[in-house]
């Protein structure tokens, strides 16, 4: 069994954490849920338009809202992986989350060594326009430019109550980690996402599977990632509601007893949700929870467990490069994204936004080269900078197209350039880590 190992570097431009771990046969995992609709009148965030109304706030609850976890434990090095219903995570909250985990595992697991760093720590809206909103603090250097536009004034007492929540349920999925074998599948789901910005324009019809599973094959907890806006429900219902996401895990999850179900969201920064029969607001939601999860319910039987070597989990930054207008006069001081790769098999690519589909595929591209098998974008991870468009939407034969994604961009036309940059490092650093593990075969499954 290899030893962990932790290689800190810094360059001028862009300053990396390596972090990766032998999981050989002794992986653990738990899963756990929590709630984060709170009992008191709570602003929703997703709608710009929303934030006329006088009050922005609602008591109404349609469907909860909650924080789904998954932990992964293997010698000693733990993961946390953190899907909230909720628009945006600011970088700040995912650091005081990370910290608050961090704490109570000192208290409640004393006698344990969980090697626990921040690029360990996963935290990824489903991107509902109709949950919680005052979660972003003025303050907060990455997501400050977004937080009036919408997702309503800050509550500080919200912000505790969804960090207690997130809390509470890490250390119920460490509280239960168990030994499992892990799988990951890849299929194709084309009839419930459309490009909004260009009529019959692209989409991701990616569906990504992580299938864990008890060592009696008992089903114990998925991930799935796919791309689309939750925006089912429309700006003038003021119901708190996860939208399509909650709509998704919790028909699944009706399917499997006990079993517990994470939506992380894909490239959606143009791509909207639709519904096979054509229905709209929350029956659009019920309508494509229930046609994901046939899709994904299709899935896991092909999907075989992998024995995988080793974790690779790091966060990658570079200084901000000037930015354009307005935005780029607030822009953050550093960008940030991360990647978490289980050998070469599978890799999640997480970006801290909402990146078009189109500059998504280019990244994808970027691992599939590397030799990375099933690559993924996690959109809306650890942090929210804005939309990120391709090159191509900047061209004078798209300068209609992408106008309000590009509007909301501390960047313009650089924006490809700076996140291709940063992903050929986080990958090729990535694979340097890799390098040989597939190469081993898995003849024990």
């Amino acid at each position: 069994m290899k030893k962990s190992t932790r290689i800190f570097c810094l360059a001028i431009l862009i300053a990396f954490s390596v972090s990766s771990h032998s999981v050989a046969g002794d992986l653990q995992a738990g899963f756990a849920t929590r709630s984060i609709t709170p009992d008191f009148p709570v602003s929703l965030g997703g709608y710009s338009a929303r934030q006329q109304a006088n009050p922005n706030v609602t008591t109404t609850v349609h469907d909860l809202c909650e924080v789904r976890t998954m932990a992964l434990l293997s010698d000693g090095e733990l993961f946390v992986f953190a899907t909230l219903d909720v628009c945006l995570t600011p970088s700040d909250l995912r650091i005081s989350c990370w910290s608050a985990i961090r704490e109570a595992i000192s208290t409640e697991f004393s006698r344990a060594r969980f090697e626990f760093p921040q690029d360990h720590y996963l935290s990824a809206a489903s991107h509902t326009h109709s949950g919680p909103g005052g979660i972003v603090k003025p303050v907060d250097a990455g997501t400050r430019m977004y937080g009036p536009i919408g997702m309503g004034v800050f509550s500080q007492e919200l912000y505790d109550f969804v960090i207690d929540s997130v809390k509470s349920s890490a250390i119920e999925a460490i509280r239960k980690l168990e030994p499992v074998t892990i799988g990951f599948g890849l299929g194709e789901e084309t009839r419930l996402s459309g490009n909004r910005c260009v009529s019959e324009g692209p989409i991701d019809p990616d569906v990504f599977v992580i299938k864990v599973t008890k060592t009696d094959g008992t089903l114990l907890g998925v991930v799935v990632d796919f791309a689309a806006h939750g925006v089912c429900a429309p700006d003038e219902v003021m119901e708190v509601s996860a939208d399509h996401a909650g709509a998704f895990c919790r028909n699944l999850m009706a399917r499997y007893e006990g079993v517990t179900v994470l939506y992380l969201n894909g490239a959606e920064g143009d791509i909207h949700p639709k519904s096979p029969t054509g229905s709209g607001g929350h029956e659009r939601a019920a309508d494509f929870g229930r046609f994901l999860a046939d899709k994904v319910q299709e899935m896991l039987p092909g999907i075989a467990p992998y024995d995988v070597k080793t974790i690779f989990a790091s966060d990658f930054q570079m200084d901000s490069p000037p930015g354009v207008g307005l935005l780029g006069m607030l822009r953050p001081p550093k960008i940030t994204i991360g990647c978490i790769a289980f050998d070469k098999r599978a890799i999640l690519l997480n970006v801290p936004g909402e990146m078009v589909c189109e500059l998504g595929f280019k990244i994808k591209d970027l691992a599939k080269d590397r030799g990375f098998e099933i690559p993924a974008i996690v959109g809306l991870a650890n942090e929210h900078m804005g939309y990120f468009v391709h090159a191509e939407g900047y061209t004078e034969e798209n300068k209609d197209r992408w106008s309000y994604e590009k509007s909301l961009n501390p960047w313009g036309q650089r924006t490809e350039g700076i996140f291709v940059d940063l992903f050929k490092t986080a990958l090729d650093k990535a694979n340097d880590a890799l390098d040989g593990v597939n190469e081993e075969n898995n003849e024990d499954f």
